[in-house]
């Protein structure tokens, strides 16, 4: 039964993110069986009906009935027959050959009726030509019978019986009769094309290619789309999960400002901050975390840096430390140039209390890459590089470090043996699952403990109901901060908290959409407003998400 249910959660699932792919689907099919009807030359069908009489006087039976429709059947295949239809032809003067005129023709047994039927594009014409039809066999039928009687009474002549009256009589009365019992008229619509069934049927078929066009695109993207995915496949739990968000123009990644301070992105970086206390649970003298990704542009860098802000607004004190040295970013997203920093010390040209930089952030300091070297992997793998490390856990609470791609260059490698915890950032939907499998499986090689996952960019729409409560909480804190309609955007938060417990979830992606459109710059201030979203650290977007967990703290918050 649970089978069952997540089977159909799959699917709906499915149809919610790929409805409008069904939608052009079926419009597309639609308007081509449209425009293929109305540019078909309209065909009508006219039909005349001639009942076939057997010759009998008495009460007919059983097998006499069985004897008429093998009779009409027998003459049904006559009418048509080359001789009849050239006659029709002839008295008709039509422009076509028998073989034209009998694929336009179709004679149709019906007990003791005939049904002779004309289908032309001229409604007049395809009447015209059932009731020649009609009228040529029954003529025709007519002298055979005649010729019949003719020859009985000249075989009578010849034995010699001249009173013969009564002999022809009573041959006469067991001679079959046919006769016209409906005459064809000329029909006021066509009989094809049939536009609204062609139409009916080029919607499911168009729905049909549409369905197995997503079914197609579903079975080739081999990307991670949900925790369970990322579980399934590498065995890591996802310690928190960052929507996308569309970048800023000036291309610079979303950082916690006090702005944000009630974001539903804020939320989603509480919730990592809390899945990783909980993952370092038991673990002594617990210090450095690197974070890296499998690929560039997977958003790892910005989600140091939010991670870093989360835990120093939380009391804690962090260092920043930027080891990408082929790219560094860090400067970039806190707006400084990238001055002395990692290298320097590593290389001795400066002391640790020369390059740690206080931020506007209390108790958060950073640490820049420093010159990027000619060849970042040696100077890696100097020994000091351990006891700079060393010396940075002395000096907080927590360091994270920015680290490079591990599928990329061999940094990570190198740096994920001096540090006490990982945690892998992916870009869901985005990053294959190869890549992913291949990037794990090399910080498995190393001794430092795998922390966790997490899903950064994740799309929303279409993903089943793991994702609701990140869309509960986007929503809440879209009327959330202060601004001279604080009261009423109060009571707009009262009462959308009221109507959004009765929505469905698809109700609540049209809601998401909306606050979206409205921008994404939550509790700000309109001069803020253009700063609001942006790509990662390495041209990668950012995501605002949600902590399920703190509803009912959000709501006492917001009261």
């Amino acid at each position: 039964m649970n089978n069952n249910e997540n089977d159909i959660r799959t699917y709906l699932a499915l149809v919610r993110r790929w409805w409008w792919v069904l939608v052009l689907g079926a419009l597309v099919g639609s308007l081509a069986a449209l425009f293929a009807s109305r540019s078909m030359t309209p065909i009508y069908t006219a039909s005349a009906k001639i009942f076939v009489q057997p010759g009998r006087s008495y009460q007919p039976n059983a097998g006499d009935i069985q004897s008429t429709r093998a009779l009409v059947e027998a003459y049904s295949a006559l009418i048509k027959t080359r001789p009849v239809l050239e006659k029709v032809i002839e008295r008709l003067h039509l422009p076509y050959t028998p073989e034209t005129l009998a694929g336009l023709t179709s004679i149709v047994p019906s007990g003791s009726l005939i049904i002779i039927s004309a289908s032309v594009p001229d409604p007049d014409l395809a009447a015209t030509i059932a009731d020649a039809t009609s009228k040529v066999f029954i003529d025709d039928f007519q002298q055979q019978q005649l010729l019949e009687l003719a020859r009985l009474q000249s075989s009578l002549q010849e034995y010699g019986i001249a009173d013969n009256s009564l002999i022809i009589s009573a041959q006469a009365t067991t001679l079959n009769t046919l006769r016209i019992v409906e005459q064809a008229t000329p029909p006021f619509s066509p009989t094809s094309p049939d536009t609204r069934t062609n139409v009916l049927l080029g919607m499911f078929v168009g729905l049909a290619l549409a369905g197995g066009l997503v079914f197609l695109l579903e079975r080739l993207d081999d990307t991670v789309k949900s925790p369970d995915d990322m579980r399934e496949l590498t065995g890591l739990a996802t310690l928190g999960s960052v929507f996308r968000t569309p970048p800023d123009r000036g291309g610079i990644p979303v950082t916690l400002t006090d702005e944000h301070q009630r974001s539903s992105l804020s939320e989603s970086f509480k919730f990592l901050s809390a899945s990783l206390d909980f993952a370092t649970a038991g673990t002594k003298d617990f210090k450095t975390v690197m974070m890296t990704s499998s690929s560039p542009s997977e958003g790892k860098t910005t989600t140091a840096a939010n991670l870093a802000l989360a835990l120093a607004r939380q009391g804690k004190s962090v260092i920043l430390v930027d080891t990408d040295l082929r790219k560094p970013q860090i400067h970039r997203i806190f707006g400084r140039s990238n001055g002395p920093g990692f290298t320097n010390v590593v290389l001795g040209t400066s002391t640790l209390e020369e390059v740690l930089a206080p931020t506007e952030v209390p108790n958060l300091r950073l640490v820049l890459s420093g010159p990027m070297p000619p060849d970042p992997t040696q100077v890696l793998r100097l020994p000091r590089v351990k006891e700079v490390l060393r010396d940075l856990a002395k000096e907080c609470d927590i360091v994270i470090m920015d680290s490079p791609p591990v599928m990329v260059v061999a940094d990570s490698m190198i740096l994920a043996s001096m540090v006490d915890g990982i945690v892998f950032v992916v870009d869901a939907h985005r990053t294959s699952r190869n890549a992913i499998a291949q990037g794990v499986e090399m910080l498995r090689q190393t001794p430092t403990t795998l922390l966790g996952a997490v899903m950064n960019k994740v799309q929303t729409r279409g993903r089943g109901r793991y994702y609701y409560y990140y869309y509960y909480y986007t929503y809440y804190y879209s009327y959330s901060g202060d601004s001279a309609n604080g009261n009423r955007r109060r009571r707009a938060q009262s009462l959308a908290g009221k109507i959004i417990s009765q929505l469905t979830f698809g109700a609540l992606n049209v809601g998401s959409r909306r606050q979206r459109r409205r921008g994404y710059g939550y509790g700000r201030s309109r001069e803020s407003d253009g700063a609001a979203s942006t790509n990662g650290a390495n041209g990668s977007g950012e995501a605002l998400a949600a902590e399920p967990g703190q509803e009912a703290e959000q709501k006492e918050q917001g009261s």
